[in-house]
């Protein structure tokens, strides 16, 4: 078995999944939020930090190539399994047009993953539908805020207030809420959507006291029959809030004694015998001005993301402890042509763009550049294993990490990203279960030594 995959049971500080039936509703309860099953293959209710987030169930709408909607008659949901990670849960509702069926896991921290299904109904036969929707009803007072990806660099157009009715284009991800709790709904590929306006596929819909979250899964005729669609939901808070969170005190990026700030002049400087000299003025100012940890950007190794130190380093990191510093180090997004694993990986684990080019290329010094590797290659058990080592070995305190939490969309089908439709236009895929594999088993290893993962994420607010 892969060591990505050998993860605890349920991480400190969430809790193992509850689930209770009561009056035939299948209440799912994990860390301050609770999900309902009742008559409808999606959940009834979603109560997030004491408060119910739904103004009515989840609904699905199925329609017929006339327009006309199904009227449900029928529906339930039982329990099929469970640990204390995760339950997972059969779902169904049936009209006379269309059965839909869902078989759900939820996770301990409130992530579900849906797995949807629409077929026709048992006196149907295997015709087209104009419409399958997805809908979520949520109370106005707790929808006032919107956050969605991919963004555009350079402008935050991906989140704000909500003013209005508003459409998209597929996203990866919407999210919906208030300052205090919210719903999330992610997907990894646009696939099997089939929309007859490309640029309203999700839509926000304010009316009153309701604001409906609609996601329009297909409504292009004809349709391949029978759809199947697989989604998340996370209801936000996704664990409870620390509220020591800003006692740490960051210095991000510290600068030797002489160095202007530019970052060829910082590694340069860790390389140098006198290391630890240059930089304990900076240390001690940094004590004396109140801070408790600091923060080496990616200058303190010579290849980038790869976390293969200099042996002056680890006295770098000693003289911080010695003045009661914690010490964070960095890590990325990126492969670069200077990494030993870089003749491995430069084809399977690089992200490329709809035209098939490497994305990313960074510049740093020492000459190198950099593309943005994709972390559903394997290259990610690898820098899980070197991330791992040099903690071990450095003795530190945690890492910061730049976009790695990010599931940025990819097209290389070497290592399963992207697809291609009927046109032939290669679409892109965005992996957010592999992401959250890695970013899990990376946050157990460094909070079971007591440590921190201070994860930089660019405009990226996705919570699985």
């Amino acid at each position: 078995m892969l060591s990505i995959l050998m993860l605890a049971a349920v991480p400190h500080p969430w809790t193992p999944v509850r689930v209770e039936r009561v009056e035939n509703v299948e209440r799912v309860e994990v860390t301050e939020r609770t999900y309902s099953f009742a008559s409808n293959a999606l959940p009834t209710s979603v109560v997030a930090a004491g408060e119910e987030l739904l103004a009515a169930p989840m609904r699905v709408v199925v329609a017929d190539n006339d327009g006309k909607e199904a009227d449900w008659t029928a529906g339930g949901s039982w329990l099929v399994e469970k640990d204390e990670e995760s339950a997972t849960l059969a779902c169904w509702q049936e009209s006379e047009l269309a059965l839909v069926d869902a078989s759900v896991r939820c996770e301990f921290d409130g992530m579900m993953r849906v797995t949807l299904s629409v077929t026709p109904g048992k006196t149907r036969s295997l015709r087209p539908y104009s419409r399958v929707w997805v809908e979520i009803p949520l109370k106005t007072e707790f929808a006032g805020l919107f956050a969605n990806f991919p963004r555009t660099w350079g402008k935050m157009d991906n989140a704000g207030g909500i003013d209005g009715r508003k459409s998209w284009p597929f996203k990866a991800y919407v999210w919906l809420g208030d300052e205090r709790r919210g719903l999330c709904w992610f997907c990894e590929s646009d696939e099997k959507f089939l929309p007859a306006e490309p640029k309203r596929v999700i839509e926000v819909l304010p009316d009153g006291e309701t604001t409906v979250l609609r996601i329009r899964l297909a409504d292009r005729t004809p349709m391949a029959m029978p759809p199947v669609w697989t989604f998340g939901l996370q209801a936000t808070p996704v664990k409870p809030f620390d509220r020591t969170w800003n006692a740490n005190h960051v210095l991000e990026q510290v600068r030797a004694k002489g160095d202007d700030g530019k970052r060829e002049h910082v590694w340069k400087t860790l390389l140098r015998p006198d290391a630890v000299e240059r930089f304990i003025p900076e240390l001690d100012r940094a004590k004396a001005a109140g801070a408790k940890t600091v923060q080496f950007h990616e200058d303190w190794i010579r290849i980038q993301n790869c976390p293969i130190p200099s042996p002056s380093f680890k006295d770098v990191v000693k003289a911080c402890h010695d003045r009661g510093l914690k010490v964070l180090v960095y890590l990325g997004y990126e492969l670069s042509v200077l990494d030993p694993l870089w003749n491995k990986y430069h084809e399977t684990g690089v992200s490329l763009d709809h035209e098939g080019v490497v994305r990313g290329w960074w510049y740093r010094q020492p000459g190198q550049r950099d593309p943005t590797v994709c972390y559903a290659s394997g290259f990610a058990e690898e820098w899980l294993a070197r991330a791992k080592k040099a903690y071990d070995e450095l003795g530190i305190d945690g890492y910061y990490l730049d976009g790695t939490i990010c599931a940025e969309g990819c097209w290389n089908p070497k290592h399963g990203c992207g697809w291609t439709d009927a046109d032939g236009i290669r679409h892109r895929t965005y992996p957010f279960f592999a992401v959250r594999r890695m970013m899990r088993a990376l946050y157990e290893f460094v909070d079971g030594r007591g440590g921190v993962v201070n994860a930089h994420q660019s405009g990226y607010v996705c919570p699985a």
